[in-house]
């Protein structure tokens, strides 16, 4: 696989982190739960790839599956 394909694989996952700090930064109320806040950025930027069968390297598609960093 060539480096460009592979970055442009990797690139989402190094989104979701700048994602994540930008909603905490956004001043919502409330705690954070993964269905409500964390589920949706995940379907809308990872779950094409990030689900079984697909090209990443692990499913990210239930709160088990989602890595606790």
């Amino acid at each position: 696989m060539s480096q460009q394909i592979r970055f442009g694989l990797v690139r989402p996952v190094l989104a979701l982190p700048v994602l994540l700090a930008s909603f905490a930064a956004s001043g919502q109320p409330g705690e954070v739960t993964f269905h409500r806040d964390i589920e949706p950025i995940l379907q809308k930027i990872c779950q094409n790839c990030h689900r079984v069968g697909g090209v990443g390297p692990m499913p990210l598609v239930t709160y088990e599956q989602a890595p606790d960093t």
